[in-house]
């Protein structure tokens, strides 16, 4: 969802760009591939500030034809959701391509022109996947029961043995790799997780109130960094790099609160590097190099006219 959104803002900054919304296209599939709610609600959070910082039409404009094309790719994954029956590699594979076909075509051709053919060919394409494969009903009942629902027995049993944890060890935690999960789940048995869905309570439960001043410190300190670069970045690219950075680091702030993304290295030390590239150079406490002409270089001329 970072990368996706980073390419957004790109992609609103070059809106002619092919590359960009193939890119954004494929992120997008990606991520929705995964079913996951909380990276759902992070793109809507990054989105939300990417409006903000990029203008709420343009955003819109540059975001909806990534949206579609991924729309449509993740329409054609339903077939292959049905447990009992076998995948459908041909069914996404051609989904995944006219998905991206249609990203490229919303980029290149107005928005009024393409909402009927868009729209139909929306409604033909969710026809022929629901009615030529009936298997389909079944897996898209048991996703809408699984995944399109707010409850979630798992997190909540890990949030109250966390916090049981944090009770016993509230200074320093209980030690990075240390934290053993235990929760009777709903059924009746022992459930045993070694990682929280939250990220700022698994700081609680490893690193104690030590881990955690620490870590809002860092995030302060970074956050204030790209608010001050925020008006030293004028033009169109720098304002597009800075947006996306924004956007990528509030959907990586609200999916800490729901996933335990911080166990995987490469998802903080990726939006940390876009962080980064945002931030311009801090050339104030620099002292400034004189110019050549302040610099008297000694030639043969100097014994006759000396330099002033």
């Amino acid at each position: 969802m970072p990368l996706a959104l980073v390419a957004l803002a790109r992609l609103t900054a070059t809106p002619r760009s092919v590359y960009l919304a193939l890119a954004a296209t494929c992120l997008l599939t990606g991520a929705g591939a995964t079913l996951s709610r909380a990276g759902a609600a992070a793109f809507a959070a990054g989105l939300l500030v990417l409006g903000w910082a990029m203008g709420p039409r343009a955003t819109a404009r540059t975001a909806v034809g990534p949206l579609a094309g991924a729309g449509v790719a993740l329409l054609g994954l339903v077939p292959s959701l049905a447990i009992t029956g076998p995948g459908r590699p041909l069914i996404a594979a051609i989904a995944a391509a006219a998905g991206l076909a249609l990203a490229i075509l919303i980029q290149r051709v107005p928005l009024p022109a393409l909402i009927l053919p868009a729209a139909g060919a929306a409604l033909v394409t969710a026809l022929i996947v629901i009615y030529r494969a009936p298997e389909v009903h079944g897996a898209v009942r048991a996703l809408t029961h699984a995944r399109f629902t707010l409850a979630s027995p798992d997190r909540s049993g890990e949030a109250a043995a966390a916090l049981h944890m944090i009770e016993r060890h509230p200074v320093a935690g209980v030690g990075p790799g240390h934290a053993t999960l235990r929760w009777i789940g709903p059924g009746g048995g022992l459930r045993i997780d070694r990682f929280d869905h939250d990220g700022y309570l698994q700081v609680l439960t490893d690193l104690g109130i030590i881990g955690a001043v620490l870590a809002a410190a860092f995030l302060a300190c970074v956050g204030q960094l790209l608010w001050r670069a925020r008006s030293d970045l004028p033009h169109l690219p720098g304002r597009a790099a800075w947006a996306g950075a924004a956007a990528a680091a509030a959907a990586f702030l609200l999916h800490s609160a729901f996933d335990f993304i911080w166990q995987v290295p490469a998802i903080p030390l990726t939006v940390g590097a876009i962080a980064g590239l945002a931030i311009p150079p801090a050339t104030h406490g620099w002292h400034a190099l004189p110019y050549p002409h302040q610099f008297h270089e000694r030639t043969d001329c100097d014994a006759t006219f000396p330099a002033r």
